[in-house]
């Protein structure tokens, strides 16, 4: 299941948890200092062959070429919905790290 995360408990603690879905995480209750680190930590536990979709409220692009800058060849990223108040992003494990 995707919908928790490594620092669940601390989002939980600080009242920002997450509303999700196994395969759909709603960041729009997170602050944007939570929101790429939350979705890199879900990618990288990926395993090969699995996804997850995440929701914002912010255009990720930056989050996109952040993770293809660090995570090359190792996801797909797919726009499901492309704003302008909402984004829907598909995030797949193409490949395991070398």
């Amino acid at each position: 299941m995707l919908a928790r995360f490594p620092d669940h408990e601390q989002e939980e603690a600080m009242g920002l948890a997450l509303q999700a879905t196994p395969n759909e995480v709603d960041l729009r209750n997170l602050p944007s200092t939570l929101r790429h680190k939350s979705v890199l930590r879900l990618a990288r536990g990926l395993s090969v062959g699995t996804a997850f979709v995440f929701v914002t409220d912010r255009n990720p692009e930056p989050f996109y070429y952040q993770l293809q800058t660090q995570h090359r060849h190792e996801f797909f990223w797919n726009y499901l919905d492309s704003g302008p108040a909402l984004w829907r992003v598909q995030i797949g494990r193409l490949q395991n790290p070398p």
